[in-house]
């Protein structure tokens, strides 16, 4: 069967379904369905399958067979993990050879048999280590890079926590120096007392943020989610912290509004800022199609966000493009990344061979899809702020990877809430 066969057969048997009455929305100014709208998710439905089959060298039929169990696998490695919380060590999601969810305990907790059949049936492998929990070993990281900041940057290196595995990676660049990454590798791991490898890859660069130009308006950032501010009961939206201050929101339907900046975060892991405009702020998103917008659901915090999960994100420069996430543990060190301070090691980075990322995508939405294949009542889980790449251009090739900031610290931060 091939993948046009295989999409249109799911798509068909998601259209029999119950689905929502879009009417009232309508009024409310969400998008009605339509023609053109089914269309678009079917389109978008064939090329999710064709990237993700070739990321895992897949079969297409397995291929969409895992993504259609992929909400399920993540709603119950978000239950499993809320059980042992807080010590949860890692959650993840392995895609090859078979679609496999794993939710770590630290040393602190117990993986009891009652907890592990629990999981079990939810298909989830629930693991007893000896790691410390999540919080715990980006604590030990920081602290540690606090102690050698000017040996990082010396080196010209990266960190990230890998989770699955229980280890820091360092990720070095074409002018990284070698004497002085050797020390990085050693000081981490004494001070951390975690192992550390050093990663086969090297990187071309240290990354960006991604505004092209100081003081930009929207036309060069892109606007995320909307967010209610709680102490003055306004919406508004959010876009990246490191965006200008005054700026125009531009929608696919033709609105165009003044932005009206309320307040701004840029700390050790938060980017964001949030306005208001005269529109009407609603609950959903421009995602995969630029007819039809995506509700927003709600969201998921930054310890329950599976790494290996298969994201999405939307960019004015890039329009829209998916990867998994390699990691939610990443510390961003190039200049200014978190102005005043030491980056935590609490920001998402994701990479993939079909990931598109680019200066002008700042503040745009990343989320989880619903469900697979689209329709033209799929929804959306907010998982982050798009912040900077290391990115030569526009296109896939171009893409080296892109990093965000966790939607729980971007409106904790700011003391605003989600709109869902």
């Amino acid at each position: 069967m091939n993948r046009t066969r295989i999409v249109a057969a799911l798509f068909a048997s998601c259209l029999a379904a119950p689905t929502l009455s879009f009417s009232a929305e309508a009024e409310e100014g969400h998008s009605a369905p339509s023609e053109t709208a089914e269309r678009d998710a079917e389109a978008a439905s064939t090329k999710m399958l064709e990237e993700y089959a070739q990321h895992y060298e897949l079969p297409e039929e397995t291929a969409a067979s895992q993504l259609e169990e992929l909400p399920r696998l993540r709603s119950a490695l978000i239950e499993v993990a809320a059980d042992v919380n807080p010590h949860v060590a890692g959650v993840w999601i392995d895609h090859v050879p078979t679609l496999r969810g794993f939710v770590a305990v630290s040393s602190s907790g117990v993986a009891s048999d009652e907890l592990k059949s629990r999981a079990a049936a939810l298909g989830v492998e629930l693991m007893q280590t000896q790691r410390p929990s999540l919080h715990d070993a980006v604590e030990r990281l920081l602290d540690a890079h606090r102690s050698l900041e000017d040996i990082v940057s010396t080196a010209a290196v990266a960190l990230e926590y890998d989770e699955a595995a229980g280890e820091v990676v360092v990720y070095r660049t074409a002018n990284s120096e070698p004497s002085a990454v050797a020390l990085v590798v050693e000081e981490y791991g004494r001070l951390t007392a975690l192992p550390v490898r050093l990663s086969e890859s090297v990187w071309p660069d240290l990354g960006s943020d991604g505004a092209a130009y100081g003081g930009a308006d929207a036309t060069t950032c892109t606007v995320g989610f909307s967010v209610n501010g709680t102490f003055l009961n306004r919406d508004g939206l959010l876009t990246a912290g490191h965006c200008g201050s005054s700026q125009t929101y531009s929608g696919f339907n033709g609105i165009t509004a003044t932005m009206n900046m309320m307040s701004e975060v840029r700390d050790a892991n938060a980017d964001t800022q949030w306005h208001w405009t005269d529109e009407p702020e609603l609950d959903d998103i421009w995602g995969d199609s630029e007819t039809t917008r995506r509700d927003v659901t709600g969201q998921i915090d930054w310890v329950f966000l599976p790494t290996g999960d298969w994201a999405c994100h939307r960019g004015r420069s890039t329009d829209y493009s998916c990867g998994p996430i390699t990691s939610k543990s990443f510390q961003p060190t190039y200049a200014n990344a978190c102005p005043g301070t030491a980056c935590a090691f609490q920001w998402i980075r994701m990479e993939g061979s079909f990931l598109k990322c680019f200066p002008g995508d700042s503040g745009g939405p990343v989320f989880f899809n619903s469900e697979f294949p689209f329709t033209t009542s799929t929804t959306v889980e907010a998982v982050g702020l798009y912040k900077g790449q290391s990115s030569s251009g526009v296109t896939e090739a171009d893409c080296n990877w892109m990093v965000a900031g966790s939607i729980e610290f971007a409106t904790g931060d700011l003391g605003v809430t989600l709109l869902s």
